[in-house]
């Protein structure tokens, strides 16, 4: 069923939309609701459905509207400042603001002066052990200390390695008999030497790092 009524052309008798002001047949101009229309009979009817349509989809949307939930915005953080914290007497100690921290915070008075050695001067770094080694195996414990056996003429090279890492103090070796072995550094850190064996006898290479001394005992027999 149409909802826009049709009219009947009073000169043509034809039917025709109701939305026209003229005959589209014979081009006569409508007067009127012309000489035939269906509006008596059913207008009402029409008009009742298109404003209950109109009643439904209002209310459609009304109940869409209050029954969707909107969504809460969070509120935004507030940060107090000092002068509110000291109102409130909260956040106050002494005349110190505390704080969270990673780390305990301690107040530090105004008259008290700090010197960056006292955090970070430790010290030079102390030997603390000396290791003499031949073919990077450490020397024969014997009854007077570390020792190994040599022969006239034969050249042997030792190594040093020293404990802890990074001590700078100089690394001296010595012969306590050059008739018996001589010591000669290989390189300008004296991490390694060669022991040339010159005569018979029994001596004594001393290995010093600052206040640290190694001994080992020589034996050239022959």
């Amino acid at each position: 069923m149409s909802v826009v009524s049709e009219i009947k052309c009073g000169k043509c008798d034809r039917m025709y939309s109701g939305l026209r002001s003229k005959c589209p047949y014979c081009n006569t101009r409508r007067i009127g609701l012309g000489k035939y229309s269906e509006v008596g009979g059913n207008a009402n009817g029409k008009i009742l459905i298109a404003v209950l349509i109109m009643s439904v989809f209002v209310v459609a949307t009304g109940v869409l509207l209050f029954t969707t939930e909107v969504e809460e915005v969070p509120e935004e953080e507030e940060y107090l400042s000092s002068e509110d914290l000291e109102e409130n007497g909260t956040g106050f100690d002494d005349g110190f603001l505390s704080v969270p921290a990673l780390e305990p915070v301690l107040p530090v008075a105004e008259d008290d002066e700090f010197d960056d050695d006292d955090f970070f001067d430790e010290g030079p770094i102390v030997a603390r052990s000396i290791s003499v080694r031949f073919n990077n195996n450490p020397l024969i414990q014997g009854s007077d200390g570390r020792e190994f056996t040599s022969s006239v003429g034969e050249r042997i090279v030792l190594t040093v390695s020293i404990e802890p890492l990074g001590v700078e103090d100089p690394i001296e070796w010595a012969s306590s008999d050059r008739a018996i072995f001589e010591v000669v550094p290989n390189n300008t850190e004296n991490t390694e030497v060669t022991v040339t064996a010159t005569g018979r006898g029994t001596g004594r290479l001393t290995v010093t790092v600052g206040e640290l001394t190694e001994t080992v005992i020589v034996r050239v027999p022959r």
